[in-house]
């Protein structure tokens, strides 16, 4: 079987960094509950009321740029939101109302969102769209690397206040690359320069369920993150050793996005994401029933390895839908916003009866999840070959 892999051109290393950025306000949320209840003296449930602010500004924040990212101007529009974002971090240092934090908190969120917002839409412009989400999940697991560490040693020596700082620096750090990388356009049409395909009814459905796909998802592994640091006491790990595997994991699940690039190319999106989709459910499943430390490792680096073989699927059809970036931008409000809803079913089952139901749960999310992605590959094959196959825009302006 021949296959070849992307150029690893600016547009891809554009959306890795982006998402990268975007994705800080979700890795950073252990640390901060963390430092909120360490150095602030919160209960758990007003530390998380502080993580709910930010995502949920993040998510509803998407979804309005998610009809209208084909038009503004990109470039602008992604340094204001890291902007954002970083004035955010600095400003939660000085605040300690909880009130005026929560602010805050959901106007970092709508920095970061806008910041994913964007990465998503100049990404869906690309020719070939999953090939393009593969390489850039590559790169963000490779950058997440460096999160976890960081944001632990701002907690261990300032407490949420480090965890902040940590944030704001990681963001500058990130941010560079995107200020060389964009410093010319993008080399093909740019944005609002061309006609996109009007949003007709069977686009609509079709980015409708994209959105509902990655939502599922991404609900249903949010959703053990609740019980990871439980189970992985249960089987004999350490929080220190937890800690510095998870970095290590990142590395090898970048696995993931070098398969989808081959499966990409062979099979297309629909079929690698409906055989994928059972997969995580029974990954998912088989973490809740593990005792043993090899086993957590084993199947925790398979369900990372899964999910960023998917993740480029359903964007790349986000892209086929619509290559202006409105669903693409759509489907990842839909991730953040169900991310929150996972982990509150995830307690709720785990609370009343146990660990292993939230298991069974999360593979009963994936089938329906898979059933939407086969629905969405139906309706994607109906829009039509000429538009599906024509280059779409994504200059940064």
């Amino acid at each position: 079987m021949k296959f070849s892999l992307p150029s690893w051109d600016r547009r891809t290393w554009v959306v890795g960094f982006g998402i990268t950025l975007g994705n800080v306000a979700q890795s950073a949320i252990p640390w901060i509950v963390g430092g909120l209840m360490r150095s602030e003296g919160y209960e758990i449930n007003r530390a998380g009321l502080m993580i709910t602010a930010e995502v949920m500004a993040m998510g509803a924040l998407m979804l309005v740029t998610a009809r209208f990212v084909h038009k503004i101007p990109r470039r602008a529009a992604l340094f204001s939101g890291v902007g954002l974002a970083v004035a955010a971090q600095l400003a939660s240092c000085f605040v300690h109302d909880f009130g005026t934090l929560a602010l805050i908190r959901a106007a970092s969120g709508l920095g970061f969102g806008l910041v994913y917002a964007i990465a998503s839409a100049i990404g869906a412009g690309a020719t070939a769209p999953p090939k393009t989400f593969a390489a850039a999940g590559i790169i963000v697991l490779l950058l997440g690397t460096l999160i976890n560490p960081a944001l632990g040693y701002g907690l261990e020596h300032r407490g949420a206040e480090g965890v902040f700082l940590g944030v704001a620096a990681l963001c500058c750090v990130m941010v560079v690359p995107l200020v060389v990388l964009t410093a010319r356009p993008l080399e093909d049409t740019g944005a609002g320069t061309r006609e996109y395909p009007a949003l007709d009814l069977t686009r609509v459905v079709a980015a409708a369920g994209n959105v509902l796909t990655m939502a599922l998802m991404s609900a249903a592994v949010c959703g053990l993150y609740v019980f990871l640091e439980g189970i992985a006491h249960r089987s004999g790990i350490s929080p220190t050793t937890l800690g510095g595997g998870m970095s290590a994991v990142s590395l090898l699940g970048a696995s993931g996005g070098l398969l989808a690039m081959v499966l990409s190319r062979r099979f297309g999106e629909i079929h690698p994401l409906v055989t994928g989709m059972p997969v995580m459910g029974a990954l998912l499943l088989m973490m809740t029933r593990v005792w043993t430390p090899w086993a957590f490792w084993l199947i925790f680096v398979g369900i990372t390895a899964t999910y960023w073989c998917l993740y480029p699927f359903i964007f790349g059809l986000a892209g086929r839908i619509d290559p202006g970036g409105r669903a693409a931008a759509a489907t990842g409000s839909g991730k953040i916003l169900l991310a929150s809803g996972g982990a509150a079913l995830a307690g709720f089952l785990g609370r009343a009866y146990g660990v292993e139901a939230y298991g069974f749960a999360a593979l009963a999310i994936c089938l329906c999840a898979t059933a939407s992605a086969a629905a969405v590959g139906h309706l994607t094959r109906r829009i039509g070959q000429r538009d599906l196959d024509t280059p779409a825009c994504g200059e940064i302006a």
